[in-house]
């Protein structure tokens, strides 16, 4: 049962592990060590609470304020006492808090987090409700450090330094820059606004003034595949790897949208004018493209940014680099991307690309080609997986191949007969990429789909998926298997809104749009439903987007014209009758026929079950009102993902039965609720 109460909230984190990881692995886990049992007795004696450990950080809770403080000051003197490698950031907040499962979750959390992200190297920041409860009270001394903007608080947040002559001396100037950037993205917007107020006949030049900002502040961009000059089919990986890697460098501005690869790898080598190529890739303001070489150690490249509309070529570069820094290579092609473009960076996000280590050559090659394997349509995940453990058996410190690997393990989780250990070889190699690198976006969405489909704990899955979104708002899947976590908690707008962030940023990838006709289905919403389903068709992808219709059909009672569509999936496609065909007969009142197709299913197909056949019986039986078998098939160990969706079942009956709570419950999840949707909201 959760339990609510106010709570002083302490976050900390080792500046540079990631770095010193790389540099020294022995050296980085002796630290970690260190760490560790320097909190756990600082904690321990100052009366708080260790709630968990985050990589290289931890987070603590604390009853009394003044002991918090105390403790955060202890662990930064003790931190040089023990001589550490790398300085520690703290950051204190005193907020509501919710404990469940021995975890934390809440608005108090994040913010403590967000300041000790903000914090300085051997610093302990408090916010302003600690402030206020210390001032005149104790002999603690703090220093106002302004209103300082922190990602994702809608509002800047007064914080404070401690000041210690144990401690660094707080650095005014840093957070001072911080505040100034954000005033200055401001000065404009405000601007405008206060002279269509006094002055109606400047209406049109201020408009227009605004556009120009708005076009500053937030643009798109599509990177073309770069050409890989050596023409060699071997070296297939070497262009869409680095295609990929530049993308995810320039993801780090967020007022940046970048169109991902999936759907910009139709366009290589075809000569499509480029103000084409725009309007297909929803209107995106600038194209990349360019070319790459290997030469021996080094990689040649060659990048161009271009105005679609004009067909004008804005800036040009060349590049070289040896392939040991080829991350530093992309990350500055980005940068120098960004400066033209005039689009603003956040000072953590710029740090990201200082922080980038020099790769092994051969290791890279095997990232690359496990990266390659598992993108490409359709994926080869053994294959990837292959070359992913390839990389780790040369360096087990190398994160990325750690990310790789925890990604192709969740596709296998998402495949019609995963294997049992799935969740836990893709929960162990997220967490491990996440240990040796906690800026990597693509671990912690994969950590937030274990979370979710696997291992039921929804608050930990929505805080990694925003962990990822903060990191990399352009991962287009991230915000995808986000809008499912949302659907099942019935918060619909928000859930239709991810799926088309999900939509735009990869307009061509079937999932985003065939997935959100069927969401728009589930609302009601049938026109674009059915839109979107059609859609999906004119991509190419007529099996799919032909299940999206059935589907549709079903939610509006044609069920014989679904019917017809699942039919025709099964002779056309030779899509197994059991996927959807069976459950659609039951319902509409064939039942015989169902019986036939589930029948087939148990003694043929999934004989020795699955969890998709058994998901697959559990769906028939519930249709057939065969409750006990339905339940047993829904608590089939292992489960597949889809199971917890049980959740919004229409079926009253179904939902009345005493097993179904019990089946809500064991997966985490509150009673049953209609969908909130709000058809009038803008989405």
């Amino acid at each position: 049962m959760a339990d609510r109460h106010l709570a002083a909230i302490m976050f900390t984190d080792l500046m540079g592990y990631t770095a010193l990881m790389e540099k020294d692995e022995s050296a980085a886990l002796e630290l970690v060590k260190k760490n560790r049992d320097l909190h756990q007795q600082a904690i321990q004696k100052h009366n708080g609470q260790l709630v968990k450990e985050l990589g290289d950080g931890f987070m603590a809770t604390f009853n009394n304020i003044l002991e918090a403080i105390s403790c955060a000051r202890e662990i930064q003197i003790e931190s040089k006492t023990r001589e550490f490698d790398i300085p520690l950031r703290i950051g204190l907040h005193y907020g509501d808090i919710t404990i469940e499962n021995e975890d934390i979750f809440g608005h108090g959390v994040n913010m403590a987090s967000r300041i000790q992200a903000i914090a300085d190297p051997g610093g302990v920041y408090i916010s302003e409700s600690i402030h206020e409860l210390i001032d005149d009270q104790t002999d603690y001394n703090t220093q106002f450090m302004g209103a300082v903007p922190l990602k994702n608080i809608k509002d800047p947040v007064p914080l404070y330094a401690l000041k210690d002559e144990e401690l660094p001396a707080p650095d005014k100037k840093r957070i001072d820059a911080i505040i100034r950037r954000q005033l200055y993205l401001k000065y404009y917007r405000y601007a405008a606004i206060a002279a269509v107020l006094i002055i109606a006949i400047a209406l049109v030049w201020f408009l227009r003034t605004f556009d120009i900002e708005r076009e500053i502040i937030t643009k798109s961009v599509a990177v073309l595949p770069l050409e890989n000059l050596a023409e060699d089919p071997e070296l297939e990986y070497l262009s869409t790897g680095m295609t990929e890697e530049l993308i995810r460098e320039l993801s780090k501005a967020e007022a940046l949208t970048v169109i991902a690869q999936n759907s910009t790898r139709q366009y290589a080598g075809i000569g499509k004018p480029f103000s084409e190529i725009a309007s297909e890739l929803n209107n995106v303001n600038y194209i990349i493209d360019g070319t790459v070489l290997l030469e021996d150690k080094n990689i040649n490249a060659k990048i161009r940014l271009i105005a679609p509309v004009e067909e004008n070529v804005l800036w040009e570069q060349e590049y070289q680099q040896e392939v040991t820094n080829s991350r530093q290579l992309w990350a500055q092609v980005a940068e120098d991307i960004i400066d033209v473009i005039g689009v603003f960076v956040p000072e953590e996000n710029t740090a990201l690309w200082s922080g980038l280590q020099p790769v092994d050559q051969e290791n890279y090659a095997l990232y690359l080609k496990g990266m390659h394997a598992i993108e490409k349509f359709p994926p080869d995940v053994d294959a990837g997986i292959s070359y992913f453990n390839q990389a780790i058996d040369k360096n087990p410190a190398d994160a990325y191949a750690w990310a790789g690997l925890a990604t192709a393990y969740i596709y296998y989780g998402h495949s019609p007969s995963p294997t049992r250990d799935v969740r836990q070889k893709a929960n162990a190699a997220a967490l491990r990429a996440i240990q040796l690198d906690s800026t990597l976006a693509q671990a912690w969405s994969v950590l937030g789909m274990v979370k979710a489909y696997y291992e039921w704990e929804w608050e930990a899955a929505e805080q990694a998926y925003h962990k990822a979104n903060e990191l990399n708002p352009s991962l287009p899947w991230n915000h995808y298997h986000y809008s499912w976590y949302l659907v099942l908690f019935g918060r619909m707008n928000e859930a239709i809104r991810e799926h088309r962030l999900a939509q735009e940023l990869d307009p061509f990838g079937p999932a985003h749009t065939g997935w959100l006709g069927f969401l728009y289905a589930i609302v009601g919403e049938y026109e674009k439903a059915i839109a979107e389903a059609e859609h999906t068709i004119d991509m190419g992808y007529e099996a799919f987007g032909k299940f999206i219709l059935a589907g549709t059909y079903m939610f509006m009672g044609q069920n014989e014209e679904a019917i017809e569509l699942y039919e025709e999936r099964v002779a056309k496609y030779q899509i197994p009758k059991y996927n959807e065909l069976g459950f659609a007969y039951i319902v509409s009142g064939r039942v015989e026929e169902g019986k036939e197709i589930l029948a087939e299913l148990e003694t043929k197909y999934d004989s020795i079950p699955t969890p998709w056949g058994a998901f697959q019986r559990a769906r028939m039986y519930a249709a057939l009102k065969d409750y006990d078998n339905a339940f047993k098939w829904y608590n089939f160990d292992p489960h597949h993902h889809f199971v917890p969706w049980v959740r919004s079942s229409d079926d009253s009956l179904f939902v009345k039965d005493p097993r179904f709570k019990t089946l809500i419950r064991k997966m985490n999840l509150p009673d049953p609720a209609p969908y909130q949707y709000d058809p009038d909201l803008d989405i």
